[in-house]
């Protein structure tokens, strides 16, 4: 799977029963240095991959100190891997400085709604799938705080 094949559903470019599967080399300016960090998520037919680049910037400190490299998120369309339509920009997201992950989370006011929870200032992002997807369920997600009072 590459980039040029995965935003179309014209012709399936890993088909199981010649591949047994498909695959995606995340790309990154340093050989190897963009690594799977998390178990991926699946919800409703889509994979979100969570990645860390030790080759980009990151932040620093005015000691000195700072967070090498940045994470990112990534979306496939499963089973293939193929999303019908959208772009790189649009399926992948920065999620800042050091390594970071999102999370499966309530949406909605009912909790019967799940959407990707991602530590990120989405005011200046738009038209990113990741932070628009919405998922429906019948079971109903209810947070629960756990702490000792005195």
């Amino acid at each position: 799977m590459t980039d040029t094949n995965r935003f179309s559903t014209a012709t399936r470019h890993a088909p199981y029963a010649t591949t047994h599967g498909w695959f995606y080399k995340f790309k990154s300016f340093k050989l190897q240095s963009e690594k799977v960090m998390s178990t991926p998520i699946v919800i409703n037919n889509d994979l979100y991959v969570t990645t860390f680049d030790g080759s980009k910037d990151g932040l620093a400190g005015d000691c000195g100190a700072g967070v090498k490299g940045e994470s990112f998120m990534t979306l496939f369309c499963m089973p293939y891997g193929q999303c019908n339509g959208g772009s790189v920009s649009s399926y992948r997201l920065n999620l800042g400085a050091g390594i970071v992950g999102g999370a499966i989370g309530a949406g909605g006011g009912s909790g019967m709604q799940r959407l990707i929870v991602a530590n990120v200032d989405s005011t200046g992002i738009s038209n990113n799938a990741i932070l628009q997807k919405r998922y429906n369920t019948a079971n109903q997600l209810i947070p629960q705080r756990w702490y000792d009072q005195r």
